[in-house]
């Protein structure tokens, strides 16, 4: 528990000064964006994915609809995307005490070259009064006193996605109503860009098999439906078990999806009546409630983890109905990396040089546990009389200041002697930095560096990077 509070006030603390960061980027004309393809559908995925543990501590359902027809690829910054997306989500979130945040994400316009992506996130929360609209937008706005003593406000957060939106040429707004809930959307303009694996989630793979989905909410089974529908399935939905129930007696469906309450409840008819005991029953259910499962007896059960990925209910559905299907790994917007030793032949001698100790001793102890052999240098100057003496390391992990000599001219001093020493060898060396302003980046590239990672020290960027640099 106590863990887990030092985990959550590191969290909001690392938010609060990324968010003074980039508005002051912002605020200065130096904030530039990283033009790349990457998987959109993918990348909102991820989001409902992080946010999905909060949502289920406070009881309300979060649910992704990725529209039909939207264009998966496109090109832009990725990663301010996503931060847009999961703030306006994670708002929603901290003002909603129950019911739901809908994320819908669609193409409304556009061509083969580029598309109009509309990202709209609604909740069922406290909502917000005509007057005090105009300011949500700005710093650290917040509601009425009342509801900011139970809720908090909003932080920079609105006022960076309004400059970010802006600045990437879209527009961004919101709809509330006091006591009834919020709509937050905003609209960009993005480039298509080509898959750069075949994929099948976006073709007719079936032919006309029949599948009920029950959904007393009426909320998620829309979404699964009109994504099985797009698979080339025939799809029925009920709102109840009774009407369920009807449907299977007319039309023989061979799967089943359902809520994990009803396909459990002692009143459910698919563990005890033989007439269903054809069907394949896919339960929708929480990460917490997997061993759901031990209740089965039939072996019929496939669960589905909310929030359900595309690529997983199109596989499971796949395998039940016995069609050939190859599920094809996504080019993510994220790392996905192994973590172990094993990824790399032999074993890698790893330079630290860092001045700060608690850095150290993160980076340290996760490339420890990776597999690496780890050397610390508390300064630059002795990083380059390592280096220089002949000690042999295959990656240096560089931090931009530190004392005596800072890591720009360690980086400069090492190029110089490699050059010198004429052997052809090149160390690739990593930049740990806290700066991010526009042209860092570069004053890196110059130094002679080969990239950066961004403080603080995260396992799986430093673990991308030994990946990317030594693969």
């Amino acid at each position: 528990e106590y863990l887990r509070i030092i985990q959550t006030s590191g969290d909001a603390l690392l938010t609060l000064l990324n968010d003074i960061l980039d508005f002051s980027k912002i605020e200065a004309g130096k904030l530039d964006f990283e033009l790349r393809a990457f998987d959109l559908r993918e990348t909102c995925e991820h989001i409902t994915e992080l946010l999905a543990p909060a949502a289920l501590e406070k009881g309300v359902d979060l649910i992704l609809r990725f529209a039909p027809h939207t264009s998966p690829w496109v090109v832009g910054d990725a990663g301010r995307i996503r931060q847009i997306l999961t703030n306006l989500a994670s708002n929603a979130l901290k003002f909603t005490k129950e019911g739901y945040i809908y994320i819908d994400v669609a193409s409304v316009a556009g061509t083969e070259a580029e598309t109009t992506i509309h990202f709209n996130v609604t909740d069922t929360g406290i909502g917000i009064s005509k007057e005090e609209l105009p300011q949500l937008f700005q710093k650290f706005s917040q509601a009425d006193s009342s509801s900011t003593r139970e809720f908090g406000g909003t932080g920079l957060g609105l006022a960076i996605c309004k400059q970010l939106v802006t600045l990437m040429g879209g527009k961004i707004g919101m709809e509330s109503e006091q006591g009834k809930g919020s709509s937050f959307w905003f609209r960009l303009n993005l480039p298509t860009a080509a898959p750069p694996n075949p994929t099948s989630i976006d073709q007719a793979i079936f032919l006309d098999e029949p599948v009920l989905v029950i959904d007393e909410k009426k909320i998620m089974g829309p979404v699964l439906a009109e994504w099985l529908n797009r698979w080339g399935l025939q799809v029925n939905v009920s709102s109840s078990i009774d009407d369920a129930i009807g449907k299977l007696r007319e039309i023989r469906h061979r799967i089943v999806l359902i809520e994990e309450d009803l396909a459990y409840a002692s009143a459910s008819p698919f563990f005890n009546d033989p007439e269903f005991e054809h069907l394949a029953l896919f339960v929708i259910c929480s990460i917490t409630n997997r061993n759901f499962r031990s209740l089965d007896r039939t072996g019929r059960v496939t669960h589905l983890v909310k929030p359900i990925r595309l690529d997983n209910l199109l596989a499971k559905t796949a395998h039940t109905l016995d069609y050939p299907f190859e599920q094809h790994q996504t080019t993510d917007a994220r790392p996905r990396v192994e973590t172990s030793k094993a990824t790399f032949i032999g074993t890698r001698r790893i330079l630290v040089a860092e001045d700060n100790l608690v850095n150290q001793t993160v980076a340290k102890r996760i490339l420890i546990k990776g597999g690496f052999e780890v050397e610390v240098a508390e300064n630059g100057e002795r990083a380059l009389h390592k280096i220089t003496s002949g000690a042999h390391y295959d990656l240096v992990f560089m931090d931009c200041q530190m004392p005596r000599m800072d890591g720009y001219e360690a980086s400069r001093r090492i190029r110089e002697f490699e050059r010198e020493a004429g052997e052809g060898s090149r160390i690739p060396i990593i930049a740990l930095t806290a700066n991010a302003m526009q042209g860092d980046r570069e004053k890196c590239l110059d130094a002679g560096m080969d990239d950066y990672v961004p403080k603080p020290v995260k396992k799986d960027a430093l673990y991308e990077m030994l990946h990317r640099h030594l693969d």
